[in-house]
């Protein structure tokens, strides 16, 4: 009777033991399977993150700011108005060249002064691309001054005549002028005024075409 007892108990605690093992195992199996989903969970929310970054717009400048940066260094209104005043009455100025002076031969010397075109109708006009300068001390005694054109209109009459930057002083009395449409040479001799000088062309057209001075050059002759 004792030994079927103690049996009962053995089979008893042998069974109790086998129940928990098998609950312990159950736990330890749904320990790992909640690990595993939560994982799962946090490799998705990364994922998921990544993908609301890529997809976030950017931040936009807006519109007042991005024209107040194009504006920035913009001329403002008045800085225009200024400018505008400033140029409206600019006009061509005289500029003066420097011209190469050849020799002719032994006491003659040749500045060139250059050409231009004269456009407007009965009064002189400045022709400031036919200019020169030089200084009559760098030529000993001169003897002679001569102021000499080629120059032609395809109507009426074109004159001509060199006019003195420096004193300033015009040549009235010493005009030339040609009906020629091909191109005539003239020379007039003119009086001198020593001294360091700059010199221009004027040109006079009595008819509205234009009176062309196809050169212009000062000779002058030494002792």
């Amino acid at each position: 009777m004792v030994k079927i007892l103690f049996l009962l108990v053995f089979l008893i605690l042998i069974g109790n033991l086998l129940f928990l093992d098998v609950i312990y195992v159950q736990q330890k199996e749904q320990v790992a399977d909640a690990k595993l989903r939560i994982g799962t969970l946090a490799d998705s929310f990364k994922l998921l993150s990544e993908q609301v970054a890529e997809e976030r717009p950017q931040a936009s400048t807006p519109a007042a700011q991005i024209q107040q940066i194009q504006t920035t260094n913009a001329c403002p209104q008045s800085c225009v108005t200024a400018f505008n005043a400033a140029i409206a009455n600019v006009k061509p100025g005289a500029t003066t060249v420097t011209k190469t002076t050849t020799l002719n031969q032994k006491g003659e010397y040749v500045i060139p002064l250059g050409s231009g075109v004269g456009t407007k109708v009965g009064s002189w006009e400045d022709v400031y691309t036919a200019q020169g300068n030089f200084d009559t001390a760098n030529f000993g005694p001169i003897r002679a001054f001569y102021f000499e054109v080629v120059m032609h209109t395809t109507e009426g009459e074109v004159k001509a005549k060199l006019v003195d930057d420096t004193t300033p002083f015009s040549y009235d009395g010493q005009v030339l002028s040609t009906t020629s449409s091909t191109g005539q040479l003239l020379s007039v001799q003119v009086p001198l005024i020593a001294g360091k000088k700059t010199y221009h062309v004027k040109l006079y057209s009595t008819i509205s075409v234009s009176a062309s001075l196809d050169s212009a050059r000062i000779r002058i002759v030494t002792e």
